[in-house]
């Protein structure tokens, strides 16, 4: 990720940038000898006091991300203390590189759907069109103009891109032969994980983890023990056990899911959801007299479940 810039997006009024490329570069690309690596920082902060947007900054990357990920996700949350927030479209803009080359990626987003979208890449220095979509909210399908290079199902994926889908995101899904690799640029997961500090990530990150631990056990369960000794926890190891689900507490979720799906037929329970309910995390412990005692997660203290939730996600973001 080269920068990221958002306007009108929740506290966000006018356009934000957050950038990890050297003031120092004045032109589209570097010039050789010099290479992105050259021209762009490792490390780079945000500061302010409360309530400035920092966060927001951040999950509006999160957000733009994760909808090239997941055709659908909305992507319209305006600042509503602006006279016309709740008009006015939200705009995002990155910038990446994929294959040492730089791609310019933008989106405007309106209540309705998807006004605007547009990918362009910058091969030589010079800017160069790969597609750019336009629509309007009485227009079931996007207009897409292709440029010269974008080659690919390109026509297929129009016709089945709905108005709230990204249509990079849907080439994605599609398989497109060109713009599936290039979404790999931008999209969660791949390009970058976004990691804060709130207890539903934080549940999150552990469910993440659990499910390294059950699914790669010989090579998660060495990072998993490492991770909790180094921080000097008292933890001896860390592992997996798988429970059985009791029949009465199914019965409880099939009812609780009907309610909230507002279905009367008949739910039925997604092998991810259960496999998430019978896996837990145990912490083995040493005692006082040297014996080994496992305790659950519940059990460790909020620093310990902390650590360990980040620290499993900036293993894994640093080894790929």
């Amino acid at each position: 990720i080269l920068d990221f810039s958002v306007e009108n997006y929740r506290s966000i009024d006018q356009e934000a940038i957050f950038s990890f490329v050297k003031p120092g570069l004045k032109t589209n690309v570097p010039t050789a000898p010099q290479t992105w690596s050259d021209v762009t920082s490792k490390v780079a902060a945000v500061f302010g006091p409360n309530a400035v947007g920092k966060t927001t900054l951040l999950r509006g990357f999160a957000d733009l991300s994760a909808a090239v990920l997941s055709p659908g996700r909305r992507l319209y949350s305006p600042n509503k203390l602006t006279n016309d927030g709740e008009s006015k479209a939200v705009s995002y803009c990155v910038n990446f590189t994929h294959k040492d080359t730089r791609y310019e990626y933008q989106v405007r987003a309106e209540a309705w759907g998807i006004s605007w979208e547009a990918l362009y890449s910058y091969p030589t220095g010079s800017k160069r069109t790969i597609f750019e979509r336009t629509q309007t909210e009485e227009q079931e399908l996007p207009d897409i103009k292709a440029g010269s290079t974008l080659k690919g199902p390109t026509q297929q994926v129009r016709k089945i891109t709905r108005i709230n889908h990204l249509f990079l995101a849907v080439a994605h899904k599609f398989g497109h032969t060109m713009l599936s690799e290039i979404s790999d640029g931008v999209r969660l997961g791949r390009a970058s994980d976004i990691i804060m500090h709130s207890e539903n990530v934080l549940r999150s990150n552990l469910a993440w983890i659990t499910h390294q631990l059950s699914e790669d056990p010989k090579q998660w369960a060495k990072v998993g023990n490492a991770i909790a000794r180094v921080a000097d926890l008292g933890i001896a190891e860390v592992s997996v056990e798988e429970r059985e689900i009791s029949p009465e507490f199914l019965e409880k979720l099939k009812v609780f899911k009907k309610g909230e799906d507002g279905e009367d037929e008949e739910v039925e329970i997604p092998e991810e959801l259960l496999q998430q309910i019978r896996r837990s995390l145990t912490f083995t412990h040493y005692a006082s007299d040297g014996k080994r005692v496992g305790l659950t997660l519940e059990a460790q203290s909020h620093g310990t479940r902390a650590w360990f939730a980040l620290a499993g996600k900036a293993i894994a973001t640093l080894r790929t």
